[in-house]
C-alpha cells in the first residue's frame, strides 16, 4: 500500500501549526525567565497547546483517537497547576500522555495483527 504525498497546502498548514506552537512554547520560557509570566501556568498552557495540536492531527482519517489524546493533555494541564511545579510540570504532563500513548498504540496493533493476514499462509 501507498500513500500519496499529502498536498502542499496541508504540509503549509502543518509546518504554520508547528511553528506556531513553537514560538508559543519559547516565549512562555522567556517571559518565565524574565520574571513577567507565572510558571505555574506552564502545565495548563503546555496542555491546552497540545490540545490544539491533538485536536489539528484528529481531522485525518483514521485518527480520531487523537480526540482522546487532546482531552486528556487539557485534563493532565489543569490537574497539574494545583501543585505548582512551574516548569518541572512538564516532565509529568509527558509521563501522563505517555500511559495513552501505550494503551492506543497496543490497541491498535491488535486490530492489525487480528485484520491483516499472514504472508505465506500456514506453512509456519
Amino acid at each position: 500500500m501507498k500513500f500519496s504525498d499529502p498536498p502542499k497546502s496541508q504540509r503549509w498548514i502543518a509546518a504554520v501549526a508547528a511553528a506556531l506552537v513553537a514560538s508559543a512554547i519559547s516565549s512562555m520560557y522567556v517571559l518565565a525567565v524574565r520574571g513577567r509570566f507565572d510558571a505555574n501556568v506552564v502545565a495548563p498552557a503546555a496542555g491546552l497547546v497540545l490540545a490544539i495540536g491533538f485536536l489539528f492531527g484528529s481531522r485525518k482519517p483514521g485518527m480520531r483517537h487523537f480526540l482522546w489524546f487532546s482531552l486528556v493533555s487539557l485534563v493532565l494541564g489543569v490537574a497539574l497547576y494545583p501543585l505548582k511545579l512551574g516548569w518541572n510540570a512538564l516532565p509529568w504532563l509527558f509521563v501522563g500522555l505517555g500511559a495513552p500513548f501505550i494503551v492506543a498504540g497496543v490497541c491498535r496493533f491488535r486490530a492489525y495483527v487480528r485484520n491483516v493476514p499472514i504472508q505465506g499462509g500456514e506453512e509456519s
